[in-house]
Formats: structure tokens, C-alpha cells, sequence
């Protein structure tokens, strides 16, 4: 099969994800409100279960990578927001780390 990569779009009231093979074709898509109220673990979480969705619906399929857009500022040698006028729990929070970290878990 096809290699497709993940395209995470995080915004202040919703998140959106999508699946795109290499040829530039959409494969699946997913949004959903996102709960910023619930706090930063919250918010990870479902960026994180967006993308297992997303895996999961193309099964076989290999992952060649996964991208996130985070509205504000983000140093991305070490992936770690520093600010984020729209999300102010995720101030200096490590995203990358945190993302990889519980995909590594489910």
C-alpha cells in the first residue's frame, strides 16, 4: 500500500484531522470540537485518539509522518510551544514530546 501522512490542524474551538497520501489525495478526514476548557491533557488526548482514528481507518497503509498546527509559537527544534494567545495551558508545554509519548502507549 501507499505511504499517506497525518495533517493535525489545532485551532482555539476546533480540531482537524486529516489523512493524505503521497500523491496529495485525501484519504479520511475528521473534526471535532476542541476542548480547551478541559484543559491541555485533554486537548492532547484528542489529537492523539484523532490520529489513532485515523490510522486505524487505513489499516495496512504506512504512516509516513504526522504534522501539527498549533496557533501560535512554536520552537520547532525542540517542539515546545511558547505562546498561544488562544490556548493559554499550552504555554511552554512540549507538544511534540507529549504527542509521541502516548501514541507510544495505545
Amino acid at each position: 500500500m501507499s505511504d499517506y501522512a497525518i495533517g493535525v490542524d489545532l485551532g482555539g474551538t476546533n480540531l482537524r484531522a486529516a489523512a493524505v497520501s503521497r500523491e496529495g489525495k485525501l484519504l479520511k478526514k475528521i473534526a471535532g470540537a476542541t476542548p480547551v476548557s478541559a484543559g491541555r491533557d485533554a486537548v492532547t488526548d484528542d489529537i492523539v485518539s484523532s490520529i489513532q482514528a485515523l490510522r486505524k481507518e487505513l489499516g495496512s497503509q504506512s504512516l509516513a509522518g504526522v504534522g501539527v498546527g498549533i496557533p501560535g509559537y512554536i520552537l520547532m527544534e525542540k517542539g515546545i510551544v511558547t505562546g498561544a494567545p488562544n490556548l493559554p495551558d499550552f504555554v511552554n508545554y512540549p507538544i511534540r514530546d507529549e504527542i509521541e509519548k502516548r501514541l507510544e502507549r495505545k
